[in-house]
């Protein structure tokens, strides 16, 4: 661990890791020992008791959720994970510190580079800085607010709800997600409070993800009979109302390129006229192939703008997506009737 600074209010702090190496997307949940076990309750257990009497509104997300609900672990769990509010993030920051823990943003030194060490970038408020930056983790700190490995509760991955000015909680699409998926469940579990997550909201995240272990903990969830059918078809209207969203925006972004362009024009000016879009900015640094193919179909079908809508939500792998989800879906849907 390499310190990097430190401010003299000792409100923030910088630190650098190395990059941690993802376990493979198709890695089997490990068969969980008595003594894993346990370790694994004592997390459940400091959680709850890290978070007692704050009045915080946190939850207890991901894959741990489902062995929390089916009451046995379903493999084991290497993170913990949980979700907060983000208009909260400033009294959670005050309530970790007076805990011996920090909120902190973690992201690569080289933002070009997702390999490169990791910053370890301690936050106290909700600064307006976008937290898409990195990921936000709650790590234990020491005395003078550095970083420490000296807790068995450690290294919580945080997942900040956002609400609209509606105060609707809002999902990965910026569609509207229902409220009643970030209502949570209270329940006691070795003298202390646990907050579970409602079962429709671990599967929307779940769904959302290619990891065969993802899918895996969807079977689990599907098998123990927290989800319902107005669960499953919740999630399918969601993801109609993502689908469209993302239609929308391709026609969005599309109507301001067709004012700037002609029938006269040829690929290669469109493609021209594309990249100095604000909006593909970073499609054409990451891709130009990609806004290349964009320009073609332009090109191509100029005086049919619809065509071209649908063109490029090929392009985009929209349609593919939408199938795959259906698909993961209706797996649901039998897991749930018991199928295999």
């Amino acid at each position: 661990m390499e310190q990097i600074r430190e401010n003299t209010n000792n409100s923030i702090s910088l630190e650098e890791r190395e990059a941690l190496v993802d376990m493979p997307v198709d890695a089997v949940r490990e068969v969980p020992t008595q003594e894993k076990k346990q370790s694994m309750d004592a997390q459940l257990v400091a959680l709850g008791k890290l978070f007692e009497g704050s009045h915080i509104r946190w939850v207890l997300d991901g894959a741990r959720t489902i062995s929390f609900m089916k009451g046995s672990y379903i493999g084991i769990h290497k993170d913990v994970d949980i979700s907060i509010e983000k208009n909260e993030i400033t009294k959670i920051h005050k309530h970790l510190e007076q805990n011996g823990y920090g909120l902190f943003l973690n992201y690569p030194k080289d933002l070009n580079d997702p390999k490169s060490r990791v910053v370890m970038e301690r936050i106290k408020t909700d600064t307006g800085r976008s937290l898409s930056l990195g990921e936000l983790m709650i790590i234990a700190i020491d005395d003078k607010g550095f970083v420490t490995k000296d807790k068995h509760l450690n290294f919580i991955d945080v997942h900040v709800i956002n609400r609209d000015q509606a105060g609707e909680p809002v999902g990965l699409g910026g569609t509207t997600l229902p409220r009643e998926w970030f209502e949570f469940q209270t329940t006691q579990f070795q003298g202390t409070e646990i907050h579970a997550s409602h079962p429709a909201k671990v599967a929307y995240f779940k769904l959302h993800n290619d990891r065969a272990r993802d899918m895996a903990d969807l079977h689990e969830l599907a098998k123990i009979g927290m989800l319902s059918d107005a669960d499953v078809s919740s999630l399918e209207e969601v993801c109609r109302e993502e689908s469209q969203a993302r239609e929308d925006s391709v026609r969005l972004f599309l109507k301001g390129v067709f004012s700037r362009v002609a029938s006269s024009m040829s690929a290669e000016t469109i493609f021209e006229i594309l990249a100095t879009e604000p909006a593909a900015k970073d499609t054409y640094q990451r891709n130009p192939a990609l806004l290349k193919n964009i320009a073609e179909a332009m090109y191509h079908n100029m005086n049919n703008q619809e065509l071209v809508v649908h063109g490029v939500c090929e392009i985009l792998g929209f349609p593919q997506r939408d199938k795959k989800m259906k698909l993961k879906i209706e797996q649901v849907r039998q897991w749930m009737k018991g199928g295999n």
